[in-house]
Order: structure tokens, then sequence, then C-alpha cells
């Protein structure tokens, strides 16, 4: 069985060069199935506007104590929209921001890995979700 990856960026444009280099990056790979970026409809997204490979949610600016919050709430729209339109099974799902670079050697290997989860429409995570940070890159299930 083929895993599907998805990139699920979410977040604000702090970097427009990273952004740039990641997307172009994104697009180049034949082993990404798509790409949705969850945004505020204030955020610069001139360089994929009119980029029809990806899939753009943008939402009303929200006020929001935490920076967390904020990014919980895009999160969380991001994962309903795939909720709703992807409905096969094996999905493993890049969670990472506009401001932050993943190189090809990295995507190799996180995409590379055989995570072994039986993952059914009934338990509480139905995706393989990845979440890069500097200090943390682990597997969330």
């Amino acid at each position: 069985m083929v895993k599907k990856n998805i990139i699920l960026i979410i977040g604000q444009n702090k970097n427009d060069k990273l952004f740039k280099k990641s997307i172009e990056l994104y697009l180049l790979r034949n082993d990404i199935r798509d790409i949705i970026l969850v945004t505020w409809n204030s955020t610069d997204i001139e360089f994929v506007k009119n980029n029809t490979s990806i899939k753009k949610i943008l939402v009303s600016n929200k006020k929001f104590d935490l920076s967390s919050e904020y990014q919980k709430y895009l999160y969380d729209i991001g994962i309903e929209y795939i909720d709703n339109n992807y409905k096969e099974e094996n999905i493993f799902i890049l969670k990472t921001r506009m401001d932050v670079f993943i190189g090809d050697h990295q995507l190799n290997y996180i995409f590379s890995q055989n995570y072994k989860v039986n993952l059914t429409r009934n338990t509480l995570f139905r995706y393989k979700i990845w979440i890069p940070w500097a200090h943390l890159t682990k597997p969330l299930y």
C-alpha cells in the first residue's frame, strides 16, 4: 500500500524566502500528493496565489492570547479539510509552517519511515502526522 503524503502548512508568512524555497521543493517531489496551506486571509501568499496545485484555505483573522492557540485553530481547520476531502486510508501528513524549510534529505527520511500503526476510522488518531521542530522530530500518532 502506497502512503499518500500530504503537506499541511499552517501559520503566517514570516520568512518569504523559506516559504518559496519550501514550496518549490514540495512541488518538485513525486512523493507529495497534495499541499494544503491554511493561513489568515491577510497573509502574504502572493508567490502561490495563482498556483492551483496548492489548496489554499484562507480564514479571517482572529485574536488569540497565545500563538499556540492560533496554531491549533489553523491546524484544526486543516485536519477538518483533510477529513472531508480524503476518504482513503494510509494518509501521512507532514504538518509544518510557512517559515520552516525541510530539505530533501530530511523529507526522504521522514517519508521513508514504515509506521506500522493500525489506524481505523474509529480510533482517536486517524492519520500519521509528523511534526518537525528544531529540538524534536518525532512522529505523532
